[in-house]
């Protein structure tokens, strides 16, 4: 079986904002879910440059060797008459240092893009502490004049089973 880590608090929001929950350091009860709803998500502000919002991760084990796969729901999204927004997605799991695990900066042509998209992750780098793990979003609007921002749906971090410590010992006594 695997492990799957889930945003368990927030870390710094800045100016995102969460529906239907808005609360300041609840913001992470939108994207913590099992299975996807898409009806309750995380949002940057309206025409965002450089917004980041930082997420703690549930606690797991170290795990065996095997992939580890960084899965986050998202899209862009705009309003009012102009050309399409350009947006920059960013994606970076953070380890307790602070250190940048793995980054993936996606740009989207200036389009109406309104459908939800997964960014699938594989982690390569080596990871010393799985109880300390941060995923921190970034968006930023790049061009184009409509007012546009960018909406995360959920955040999971699938890891292997838990390792178990090394082949076990057998000491007979033949008598």
């Amino acid at each position: 079986m695997a492990q799957f880590l889930y945003p368990n608090t927030d870390v710094n929001t800045g100016a995102w904002s969460g529906s239907p929950i808005n609360n300041e350091g609840n913001l992470y009860q939108n994207i913590d879910e099992v299975t996807t709803d898409e009806s309750d998500f995380v949002r940057a502000q309206n025409n965002p440059r450089n917004s980041k919002a930082i997420f703690g991760l549930s606690s797991g084990a170290t795990p065996q060797t095997g992939t580890r796969t960084l899965n986050v729901r998202w899209r862009v999204n705009t309003s009012g008459g102009g050309s399409h927004s350009e947006m920059s997605f960013d994606v970076r799991l953070l380890d307790s240092t602070n250190s940048v695990i793995q980054a993936a900066p996606t740009v989207f042509p200036p389009t109406n893009f309104l459908i939800w998209v997964s960014l699938n992750l594989i982690i390569t780098e080596s990871i010393s502490d799985y109880s300390a793990l941060r995923v921190e979003v970034e968006a930023s609007q790049i061009g184009g004049s409509q007012t546009g921002w960018i909406e995360v749906a959920r955040v999971r971090f699938q890891i292997p089973d838990e390792a178990t410590g090394g082949n076990a010992s057998k000491i007979y006594l033949i008598t």
